[in-house]
């Protein structure tokens, strides 16, 4: 998910997708400090918990950090005066990591669920996404375009979700009936498992799904066209640091009113119509 990636039209973006994709593998960066190691706090800067495997929301082109939520970051930061401080974190352990106090917000594509509000504050919703299908378009998975469908050839369906990821959770509550879930560490892993027909369909997040879907068209890759969840993404901030989430709500209802967040999301998901 950043520099600045030009406002051309959809194939150079696809060409530019597929080969951060394959080629490396879904990693990623943007501009701002980059940091792996602890960061002890500091009033003149902001503590950003990243993972960088979620494009177009965060991940990395070569050493930099970039996509939807590390503009959004660095912009925060400008409005709180703040110097911006990447923190990687292994996605697993983002909501640990700022109840420690080692990140001040985490903002890494993550969904507001009733669990991690036990945990954490939400900023308000910047993006309202959900879980999509990815499938081998072969003849036997036609027609795989609305819930009934999909349920009743999920049994002799392979599905491959993403570790601790709404996904998974969607599938095992809703999918569990598939022939076999399998669960992979991220979605590089979980796409080549879908190409290499290990698995007949991957549940993941709706633009997660676009981006993987235009990047892939030459094996044959079909979303289903709708979501199965109705999901919102909104940064993470800690229960102890209210002055933080009120600032981070003020700048977004800003940047919705003057157009700047409608403007980054387009540039990141120039398809975004898809989603909606």
């Amino acid at each position: 998910m950043k520099n600045k990636m030009p406002k051309h039209g959809m194939e150079k973006w696809i060409w530019g997708a597929a080969l951060i994709l394959i080629v490396v593998g879904f990693v990623a960066g943007c501009a701002g400090s980059n940091e792996k190691a602890e960061v002890p706090p500091d009033e003149s800067i902001l503590r950003i918990g990243v993972s960088t495997n979620y494009p177009p929301l965060i991940f990395k082109q070569g050493e930099d950090i970039v996509g939807v939520e590390a503009d959004l970051a660095r912009e925060l930061a400008v409005y709180l005066g703040k110097k911006p401080v990447f923190v990687e974190v292994n996605w697993a352990d983002q909501i640990d990591q700022l109840m420690a106090g080692a990140t001040d917000i985490i903002m890494a594509g993550m969904s507001v669920t009733q669990e991690r509000q036990y945990q954490i504050n939400f900023s308000k919703a910047y993006f309202k996404t959900g879980q999509m299908g990815l499938f081998a378009n072969k003849p036997v998975f036609q027609h795989l375009d609305n819930f009934p469908a999909l349920r009743a050839q999920v049994v002799s369906m392979r599905v491959g979700v993403v570790e601790n990821t709404t996904g998974e959770i969607y599938v095992m509550e809703n999918l569990s009936m598939a022939r076999k879930v399998v669960r992979y560490k991220s979605s590089a892993a979980a796409i080549e498992a879908l190409k290499g027909d290990k698995i007949h369909m991957l549940v993941y997040d709706g633009v997660g799904v676009i981006m993987l879907e235009a990047a892939n068209r030459q094996y044959g890759l079909k979303k289903i066209p709708m979501f199965l969840t109705d999901e919102y993404i909104a940064w993470g901030i800690s229960k102890n640091n209210d002055a933080l989430l009120t600032s981070a709500n003020t700048f977004l209802d800003e940047i919705k009113g003057n157009g700047k967040l409608k403007e980054i999301l387009s540039q990141w998901i120039p398809n975004i119509g898809d989603l909606k």
